[in-house]
């Protein structure tokens, strides 16, 4: 909506796993059915706070417990579970596909394909429906950018942004240089090459 009405403040769009409508409807076949809105809005809104959703959200991170603990508690930080409520009606109740042909900024769509949050098919109509934008798919289920194939989505990110594909980063690894100095092994090995140096006399 921000890049339809102000193009002139928007340099570009990027836009992952995104929608213009959700819920189905008469003339929108693509959209949810109440009991798909229903398993959903269960799945999310009644774990709220305890990472359950991870499973829908970034499967390919959900056997990391250590992740599963920060995710929570992102949720507990970021919204309470009032406002996710109203995050989620507002989810399902917004409809953006009037303005999508007023769209003229430069608009890279990403999507992963098996993603459960937003079916791929809602964010292939958004590239179908924006004058000239790109359109990538990636496997995966995630909705989550840096999970999965993060790095395949953010080199493409980079692409869109520098008009530059990113190099492959060379092989490169991590040493630990010590130097330990023994109490008085410093004089120790000067004596011994004092030592060491001088002429011996031949055998008699």
């Amino acid at each position: 909506m921000f890049a339809a009405t102000h193009p002139g403040r928007v340099e570009s769009l990027i836009l992952l796993g995104g929608y213009a409508r959700l819920r189905a409807g008469s003339d929108y076949s693509l959209g949810l059915d109440q009991a798909h809105i229903d398993q959903l809005t269960d799945a999310i809104l009644g774990t709220w706070g305890t990472g359950a959703d991870l499973d829908l959200v970034a499967p390919t991170a959900a056997a990391d417990d250590n992740f599963r603990r920060w995710y929570a508690q992102v949720q507990r930080m970021s919204a309470s579970p009032a406002t996710v409520v109203a995050m989620a009606r507002q989810w399902f109740e917004v409809d953006v596909r009037s303005v999508l042909p007023a769209v003229r900024v430069p608009t890279l769509v990403l999507a992963r394909a098996a993603n459960v949050i937003f079916p791929v098919q809602h964010t292939r109509y958004l590239a179908e429906h924006i004058a000239g934008a790109k359109y990538i798919e990636f496997p995966g289920a995630d909705l989550l950018y840096f999970t999965g194939n993060a790095d395949q989505v953010l080199d493409a990110i980079e692409e869109f942004v520098t008009g530059t594909r990113p190099l492959p980063s060379p092989d490169r690894f991590l040493g630990t240089v010590l130097f330990v100095d023994v109490a008085g092994s410093t004089q120790l090995a000067a004596r011994i090459g004092r030592v060491g140096s001088r002429p011996v006399s031949p055998a008699r």
